[in-house]
């Protein structure tokens, strides 16, 4: 899934989401901005790289009962993101 420099105004929530690329990203959301609340727990299962390089997420940033794997490198890539509530 692919939200490069995407603006949500509000929550974005991937609960229960399957995303899988066994050969690069499963989800590319370089400079992704979201206002509130990203959720990425209960039953958010990726298979491939979770990359959000410089995003913004203005509330909380949750994986509580996410699985994430990556068997050609890093599962989550946070690299200059900023979290304003907690993670």
């Amino acid at each position: 899934m692919w939200l490069l420099g995407a603006h949500v105004g509000r929550q974005l929530i991937f609960n229960g989401a399957h995303l899988h690329n066994n050969n690069g990203k499963a989800l590319y959301a370089d400079r992704l901005n979201v206002g509130q609340n990203l959720f990425c727990g209960k039953g958010f299962d990726t298979q491939g790289e979770v990359r959000l390089l410089a995003a913004r997420i203005g509330g909380q940033l949750i994986f509580d009962g996410a699985r994430l794997s990556n068997e050609q490198g890093s599962a989550l890539d946070l690299c200059d993101a900023k979290v304003i509530g907690s993670m």
